[in-house]
């Protein structure tokens, strides 16, 4: 009887520790999510297993400003769930978010720092070069008259947008239009082949608001 007891009590010793290991995973869970919202605009945190591997990978975004282009970058991190009840974590990230084999890169960092240890990762480019050529400009349009409430100008807007981007990484599109009337101005991140400008011009006058295209200073002026 009195070895039965003794499992009995180390039974439940085990049960109330694993019960308050769970609450500490979950609201360590909770404070890196808290964090990161705070530094980037999308952030996502899932449970996953892989051979047995019990972690977590957290993906966190953001558009960053680089060489005068907006980039969205993203970060995306792995911890095992056995850290996630630490002060001081182990974890890794990949220095391709857009490839899932490439190479990880391992960092320990303090559970109150580690949002900010992922947040440096994107904004100092802490990646593979290969990463960051592939990302596509974020397109800007500038416009005080457009709104969301002229469905004309959206339309109009969003056929130019993708035949430019057919041809050429855009940095923004500003817009200068009154009444469904004015020219926009797109700014190509390099300069255009004559074939290129061609291309443009043609698919772009095929439109039925378009009226002229001109290539003013490397610059794609679209007149309505």
């Amino acid at each position: 009887m009195p070895i039965l007891i003794k499992i009995s009590n180390l039974y439940i010793l085990i049960y109330k520790q694993n019960r308050y290991i769970k609450m500490d995973f979950k609201q360590n869970i909770n404070k890196i999510d808290n964090e990161l919202k705070k530094l980037f605009e999308n952030v996502y945190i899932t449970e996953k297993a892989e051979k047995g591997n019990f972690y977590v990978e957290i993906t966190a975004n953001k558009l960053f400003l680089f060489e005068g282009c907006k980039k969205r970058v993203e970060v995306k991190a792995q911890i095992n769930k056995t850290e996630l009840n630490k002060t001081i974590i182990n974890w890794s990230y990949s220095v391709n978010p857009l490839n899932e084999n490439a190479e990880k890169i391992q960092k320990t960092s303090y559970l109150s720092g580690i949002a900010n240890d992922i947040f440096d990762i994107a904004s100092n480019k802490r990646m593979v070069k290969e990463y960051f050529s592939n990302l596509e400009s974020h397109v800007d349009l500038i416009n005080e008259d457009y709104t969301d409430d002229n469905s004309e100008n959206v339309d109009i807007f969003v056929k130019i947008s993708n035949i430019l981007t057919k041809y050429v990484k855009i940095d923004k599109i500003a817009a200068n239009i009154q009444n469904g009337k004015g020219f926009y101005t797109a700014f190509p991140q390099k300069e255009l082949s004559m074939s290129e400008k061609f291309s443009i011009e043609k698919e772009l006058t095929s439109l039925d608001k378009v009226s002229f295209v001109s290539f003013p200073d490397n610059k794609i002026k679209i007149t309505l």
